[in-house]
């Protein structure tokens, strides 16, 4: 049936999402992780809002892949799921929303480093920056979740599908925004 569908391709979406935004405390710690090191990152003569996108790059690539394979094992051993257009529909938005939470959690680390702090106790654990990403992580996929269930639900086809991809979209720009924005205003000023 219809909502069966609906909750069954929301929670793989829900799941993929959820573990993937657990690697995002990697973003969330890119600065402070520097520690004392980062005054030397930029004295460099090279723009240091390279090494940003770098981790942002490296992040986004190991996640990607993560999703897409999980994605891969699903259409794989769920025979059930008849509605594989919709279910590769969700593999890209939770892409796109997985792309969006790593920005914002790497906005954190720009918005409130804690360099001193990881460079005196070289301990992550305590730095709120990690549990606020995760806190946004799991937040963001269950309204995801919650978008695909009502899209697939109420309305198919082609409506689901533009619900699916559009949050996605419009989040990751929004997402970009500030934090090209932070990047561009905030990161040069970050002192140890």
């Amino acid at each position: 049936n219809e909502l069966g569908f609906s909750l069954t391709t929301a929670s793989i979406g829900l799941v993929t999402l959820m573990m993937a935004s657990a690697s995002n405390t990697s973003s969330a710690l890119a600065i402070t992780q520097e520690g004392s090191e980062f005054v030397l990152l930029k004295t460099a003569p090279a723009d240091s809002t390279n090494m940003a996108w770098a981790k942002i790059f490296f992040n986004l690539t190991f996640s990607t892949i993560m999703i897409v394979l999980s994605f891969v094992v699903v259409t794989i051993f769920c025979d059930r799921l008849t509605d594989l257009g919709t279910v590769w529909c969700l593999c890209g938005g939770t892409i796109l929303v997985n792309a969006s939470l790593i920005l914002w959690s790497f906005e954190l680390d720009i918005k409130n480093p804690s360099l001193r702090e990881y460079a005196s106790s070289n301990d992550a654990t305590a730095i709120k920056n990690v549990s606020t990403s995760i806190r946004i992580g799991l937040v963001m996929s269950f309204v995801y979740a919650v978008i695909v269930v009502l899209g697939l639900y109420l309305w198919g086809g082609l409506i689901a599908k533009l619900l699916i991809l559009g949050f996605p979209v419009l989040l990751l720009g929004v997402r970009f925004f500030f934090f090209w924005n932070y990047l561009k205003y905030v990161f040069p000023r970050i002192e140890y």
